[in-house]
């Protein structure tokens, strides 16, 4: 769940600064003063892409761990079987291995 807020989060960051970055690199958007564009021309492309990458690749990561049943809802992927677990004993405690 948080690696899913953390994902989303970061998406929406750094998708949201490539737009308005893009936006005013490209004269789309004028910010007058406010906007420096020779800080702009690195940080857009490198570190507002990169939040945007990042984003993305935790929100695949998620989506591949948790994997989609095909009802649609979100299942966890179920682990290799092992050996059996034994039984708890009294007082809800497992025998050690």
């Amino acid at each position: 769940m948080l690696a899913a807020l953390a994902g989303s989060l970061l998406t929406v960051w750094g998708g949201a600064n490539v737009l308005v970055g893009g936006a005013v690199l490209t004269g789309v958007l004028d910010l007058g003063p406010v906007a420096d564009e020779r800080a702009l021309r690195w940080h857009v492309p490198c570190w507002d892409a990169w939040f945007l990458l990042w984003g993305v690749a935790l929100l695949v990561a998620v989506v591949a761990v948790r994997g989609v049943s095909a009802a649609g809802r979100w299942s966890r992927v179920r682990p290799a079987p092992g050996p059996p677990v034994p039984p708890a004993g009294p007082g809800g405690h497992r025998p050690a291995r």
